[in-house]
């Protein structure tokens, strides 16, 4: 009899905190998807609101759209601290590049660090090896993840 050790994508169904890196303190995760969901979003009203098409308030006042990526990912050195991390556009080209042709990021080990001290400092990431993870996220499952977090229907961009 062989058991998987993976529960599928529908048994994962406590939510995961949202983490941005913070300045100083460079991050280690473990990435627990093959893919990132991305959506366009607006500062807006005082906080970060979903773009919506084709009937946009935010729009309509000039506000711009910020692309923010996010992906589940786990303490390199807390398998089981779990939680969904928010990405920005200047890391995705070497996600891009570190990402393999069968599984993507899944299982990558990397850290994100702010370079500055401002919380909206620019991010970069620093890829190494592959490792085991203790759980995977499907597309379907990070998809809902996100929608969950905007609490709308989202438009996802995928990388």
């Amino acid at each position: 009899m062989i058991l998987n050790p993976l529960p599928p994508d529908e048994l994962m169904l406590p939510p995961l905190p949202v983490i941005r890196v913070k300045p100083g303190k460079p991050l280690c995760v473990l990435f627990l998807s093959e893919h990132w969901c991305g959506v366009d979003t607006h500062w807006f009203g005082g906080k970060t609101v979903c773009h919506s098409e084709p009937e946009c308030k935010a729009c309509d006042r000039n506000v711009a759209k910020i692309w923010k990526g996010f992906i589940p990912v786990c303490d390199a050195m807390a398998p089981d601290r779990r939680a969904i991390l928010q990405i920005t556009p200047r890391v995705v080209p070497g996600l891009l590049a570190a990402g393999r042709d069968d599984t993507g990021l899944l299982g990558l080990k990397a850290v994100f660090e702010r370079i500055g001290i401002l919380n909206n400092s620019p991010l970069r990431v620093v890829t190494y090896g592959v490792h085991q993870v203790p759980a995977t996220y499907g597309p379907q499952r990070v998809f809902g993840i996100v929608q969950a977090l905007f609490g709308e229907k989202i438009a996802s961009k995928d990388g």
